[in-house]
C-alpha cells in the first residue's frame, strides 16, 4: 500500500502530467506521463493505473509457444483473449477481472527477435481514457510479416506446447508485491532502489515465502533489470532449480519444463 505521502505526490504529478513516448526495441508507445526505465521495463504508476512497456528476447517458435500456453490457461480462467492489430502488426491481448477492482489489460507481440508486452494494471472500476489511447499508440518500426494468429495454430497443432510449471500462487502474489513496491521506491528516490526489502512499505506476510516459512525473497538491480526471487529449495517439488521462481522485467520466468517432475495445476500468472 503506498504511504500517504506517496499517493499524495502521485496524485500531483499525474494531473499535470504530460503524454511522454518511450521507444524501445522496435516499438514506439505513448505514456500518459513521464515514465520510469530500468532495464528492458518502461512504467508509469499512478494510484489507479499502471502502465507498462517490457520487451525481452525471443525466438519466433519460442515466443508461440509461450503464447499459446498463455491463451489457453487464460482462457480457461474466464479471461477474455483475441487478436488485435497495431499498424498491420498482429498481437494477442488478453483482459482479465481479477478483482472488481483489479484489472490486467494486456497485449503481446511477436516482432524482430523479441516478444513485447504493453500492459494496463486498473485498481478501479473508472473509465481511464489514457488506457485506451496508450494501447490505440503501440506502434513497430519494423512491420512483421509473422501472422500470429496462424504461427500460434501451427504451433498448437504441432509437438506439445510446453507446460511451464509454477510455483505457489501465495509466493507468486508476494513476489509481485515486492517487484511493484522496487519500482514504487525507485519512482520515489529518483531510481535509487532500496538498500534492503526491509525499507518496503510491506508486511511481515508479504515479505515471508508460504512454502518456506521463512524470509528467503531477494532482489537485485542491473543492466538486465530488476529481478525479484525466492531464495533457497523450497520450490523443488513444483519443478523449479534453486533459488527460484523469480520475477524479472517480464512476469514470473518459466523453466525448462524438463526440470518438473510434473505439470503443476495452477493456471501461469501474467503480472
Amino acid at each position: 500500500m503506498l504511504k500517504p505521502l506517496t499517493l499524495t505526490v502521485l496524485l500531483a504529478l499525474s494531473a499535470g502530467a504530460k503524454p511522454a513516448i518511450f521507444r524501445g526495441g522496435d516499438s514506439q508507445v505513448t505514456f500518459p506521463g513521464n515514465f520510469t526505465l530500468c532495464g528492458k521495463v518502461a512504467s508509469y504508476l499512478r494510484p489507479q493505473a499502471n502502465f507498462f512497456a517490457i520487451r525481452w528476447e525471443s525466438s519466433q517458435r519460442q515466443g508461440c509457444e509461450l503464447l499459446v500456453s498463455l491463451q489457453r490457461n487464460m482462457t480457461r480462467r474466464g479471461a477474455q483473449v483475441s487478436f488485435v492489430k497495431n499498424g498491420g502488426v498482429e498481437g494477442l491481448e488478453i483482459r482479465e477481472e481479477l478483482a472488481p477492482q483489479n484489472r490486467n489489460w494486456s497485449r503481446f507481440y511477436l516482432v524482430g527477435g523479441r516478444c513485447y508486452e504493453f500492459r494496463v494494471n486498473a485498481t478501479d472500476q473508472q473509465a481511464h481514457p489514457e488506457i485506451a489511447a496508450f494501447f490505440d499508440s503501440i506502434q513497430f518500426r519494423q512491420k512483421s510479416a509473422l501472422k500470429l494468429q496462424q504461427a500460434m495454430d501451427t504451433v498448437s497443432a504441432g509437438k506439445p506446447v510446453l507446460k511451464y510449471v509454477y510455483a505457489d500462487p501465495a509466493c507468486i502474489d508476494n513476489l509481485k508485491e515486492i517487484y511493484n513496491a522496487c519500482l514504487t521506491y525507485a519512482a520515489d528516490h529518483r531510481g535509487s532502489y532500496p538498500s534492503s526489502l526491509s525499507e518496503l512499505s510491506l508486511s511481515r506476510s508479504q515479505l515471508c515465502c508460504p512454502k518456506s516459512g521463512r524470509s528467503s525473497y531477494v532482489f537485485s538491480n542491473s543492466a538486465a533489470g530488476l529481478v525479484v526471487y525466492c531464495k533457497g529449495q523450497s520450490h523443488l517439488s513444483e519443478g523449479y532449480p534453486k533459488d527460484s521462481p523469480r520475477i524479472s522485467g517480464r512476469a514470473l520466468l518459466p523453466i525448462n519444463p524438463r526440470l518438473a517432475p510434473r505439470p503443476a495445476p495452477a493456471a501461469p500468472y501474467t503480472f
